[in-house]
């Protein structure tokens, strides 16, 4: 039993109304008062020893004078202490050896009674048998120990299974402090209880590291990968202090102890796969991620299937020239059964997949997924998928264009992230989702101080290298933005196929290059890009209209028909997926080629010409005459003819229609500087 300090003045009020009692009332409640602050009729004349109507009498006087309170229910009877200080003062009274001996008659009662029910009321014998000096009953307080916790976390209480597991192992070492496969087994659930609950940095440096020392101290290979399996689940959203320290420690012990065929290995692999990343290693960590998901699948294991494939799925790590491989990880995972697998487990899987559809522009399944990822999270309630329910409402919202709402999303995350002992993550995660937000308001200048100190705290350097060039440029600060992309570029030769620079940070940099009308650049990060130009890029926290960019890039070099054949490639996946900012933007921009077109519409077509598909009619969009599609990689699709040279007038007219829709998107979307934008170009039309 915790003890709780009572106020002086109080304790004299228990006492006075403790000593009205007779003293036969006064044992009575002091045996009550070791079974608990509540206890049923029947464990108190069993432990008493006493006739139905002593007890009884001793209750009607205790209820009397306000001691106890009545709580009869159907098929029992019980009673409370009115207040936990009459409790405690009354336990307190008893001497030691007489407490000790009442709680193992509590016990031995209450294991009678609930014979049928032990799971229930574990918790209970538990904390009784702990009190114990009995070999027999200590032993008894850690297996109804671990039987509480495992019932706790059942319920998803994590805090609570962490409390029973603290119990067990004090008691285990009263009990038997050498047998460490046991402490170490008690270890590796409470690290477990402490990820969930929220507890992370704790499970991660203090009892995973002691259940690691223990297992390697009696040579269990098992036991040593379970604790590096504790250190997996908390990796995502490490401290940067532990990125730098022990990163990589962990992955080389999980190498180590890890045998060939078996999850241990596939939890091994997907470890070093993270700290592949974390050295800037993206060819090694895809290729260990791979080894760990076809191992996953080979074995059949629902849970292990899901975990291992996050980070393919995610596609933070994966070239454009790869990006395939997301979908058909999806796909293979939607096709299987994941029934008995962790509501933990079923949040990550809805979350990742609705991340790949959308950027296939399946909407529709996306937020099938994520509804499933929602509900999952919440009747979980694990720290691990803490953020899961904001990170899709923010994306949510960023879609529908409600970008006043994605600002203050930032704030409720950063919250989360406090809650549950991932502040670092939570600020992370919230300047992310809210970066797209503030470009498209105009607030670049925002977003800056976070992008610099998430540089000097995650690992990801190439990532936020490109999303600092492309918030300097968004600011106008062009000197800064422009020596980030040329170094970045100087540093690996982006042209190549082969080039494992992952599509994210090649999509940050074409944006980059677009916003500083730097052609040469665009030329490069383009032919990597064109390939993805009717996709979305959609990952944790924002999604990116690769069409849009690579129509930029196009226009830069003044490839006027390749870059409408882009723009329209955006138009068509922004209509399908509901992406009010990027479809408004891409009618915009599309809407200034128009008109730089509009006057040098005699020009002759150039080899490197790409003739661009019909608009999609409907929404303020005028009817044209067919034009061949840009293919991937940016040929021309077989079978289409070039259409003929359209007038001035019927470039201006389809010009002046995407402005017409942008112009009340941006008003609606509160894009001020789009907005400023579309209105200058209007203005020109008609003067």
């Amino acid at each position: 039993m915790s003890a709780m300090v009572i106020p002086e003045g109080l304790r004299d009020v228990i006492g006075r109304r403790l000593s009205r009692l007779s003293p036969d009332c006064n044992r009575v409640l002091a045996i009550a008062a070791v079974i608990g602050r509540d206890f049923g009729l029947e464990t108190l004349q069993t432990v008493a020893g006493l006739g139905e109507e002593p007890v009884v009498s001793a209750l009607e006087e205790s209820v009397h004078v306000g001691v106890l309170e009545e709580q009869s229910r159907p098929g029992s009877i019980r009673y409370r202490f009115a207040h936990a200080f009459f409790r405690q003062t009354l336990y307190e009274e008893l001497i030691a050896p007489r407490r000790l001996r009442l709680h193992q008659q509590v016990a031995a009662a209450l294991e009678r009674q609930y014979a049928n029910r032990l799971e229930e009321h574990a918790a209970e014998l538990a904390e009784h048998f702990a009190q114990s000096t009995d070999r027999d009953d200590l032993a008894k307080a850690v297996r109804y120990g671990e039987l509480a916790a495992a019932r706790a976390t059942s319920v998803y209480a994590y805090g609570e299974a962490a409390r029973h597991l603290e119990q067990a192992l004090a008691v285990q070492d009263v009990l038997d402090p050498d047998d460490k496969a046991k402490r170490c087994d008690l270890l590796l659930a409470l690290g477990d209880a402490l990820v969930s609950g929220g507890d992370s940095t704790r499970a991660r440096e203090i009892v995973a590291a002691a259940a690691l020392s223990l297992a390697e101290s009696f040579g269990d290979r098992a036991r040593a990968s379970a604790a590096c399996r504790i250190v997996l689940r908390t990796i995502d959203l490490s401290s940067a202090s532990f990125v730098a320290a022990e990163g990589q420690k962990w992955s080389e012990l999980a190498d180590r102890y890890a045998d060939d065929g078996t999850l241990d290995r596939v939890a091994a692999d997907s470890l070093l796969a993270w700290a592949a990343e974390v050295r800037g290693d993206v060819v090694q960590g895809l290729s260990r991620s791979r080894q760990a998901v076809e191992l996953a699948l080979r074995l059949d294991d629902p849970a292990w299937i899901v975990r291992s494939s996050l980070g393919i799925l995610n596609g933070n790590t994966v070239p454009p020239e790869q990006h395939d491989e997301r979908l058909a990880l999806a796909e293979e995972l939607s096709r299987r059964s994941l029934g008995g697998i962790s509501a933990t487990s079923l949040a990550h899987a809805g979350l990742f997949l609705g991340y790949v559809y959308l950027t296939w522009g399946r909407r529709e399944e996306a937020e099938r997924n994520w509804q499933r990822a929602r509900e999952a999270a919440m009747r979980s309630r694990d720290a691990e998928v803490a953020f899961v329910p904001f990170d899709i409402d923010a994306l949510v919202l960023t879609l529908d264009g409600e970008l006043d709402q994605v600002l203050r999303s930032a704030a409720e995350i950063r919250a989360r992230g406090a809650e549950v002992d991932r502040r670092q993550a939570g600020r992370q995660l919230g300047a992310r989702v809210v970066r797209p937000a503030l470009y498209y308001l105009g607030r670049a200048d925002e977003a800056l101080p976070d992008i610099v100190e998430m540089q000097d705290l995650f690992f990801n350097r190439g990532i936020h290298a490109a999303q600092r060039s492309l918030c300097l440029a968004h600011m106008g600060r062009e000197a800064e933005a422009s020596d980030i992309l040329h170094r970045m570029l100087a540093a690996r030769d982006m042209t190549r196929l082969d080039d494992p620079t992952p599509g994210q940070v090649l999509a940050l940099l074409l944006d980059a290059a677009v916003v500083l009308k730097d052609a040469d650049v665009a030329k490069v990060l383009v032919a990597r890009m064109a390939r993805l130009a009717g996709l979305l890029y959609s990952t944790i926290g924002s999604a990116q209209c690769i069409g849009r960019l690579c129509g930029g890039a196009a226009a830069l070099l003044g490839e006027t028909e390749k870059a409408r054949g882009y723009y329209e490639q955006a138009i068509e996946i922004c209509t399908k997926v509901r992406f009010r900012p990027e479809l408004a933007l891409t009618r915009l921009e599309l809407a200034e080629l128009l008109l730089g077109q509009a006057g040098a519409i005699n020009r002759a077509p150039t080899s490197g010409d790409v003739i661009s598909s019909p608009l999609p009619e409907g929404e303020g969009r005028p009817k044209r005459r067919q034009r061949a599609q840009a293919a991937p990689g940016g040929g021309v699709r077989a079978g289409f003819k070039p259409a003929p040279t359209e007038s001035e007038a019927d470039l201006r007219a389809e010009a002046l229609a995407h402005l017409d829709f942008a112009i009340g998107e941006f008003r609606g979307m509160k894009m001020q500087p789009s907005l400023e934008r579309a209105l200058r170009h209007k203005e020109l039309l008609k003067a």
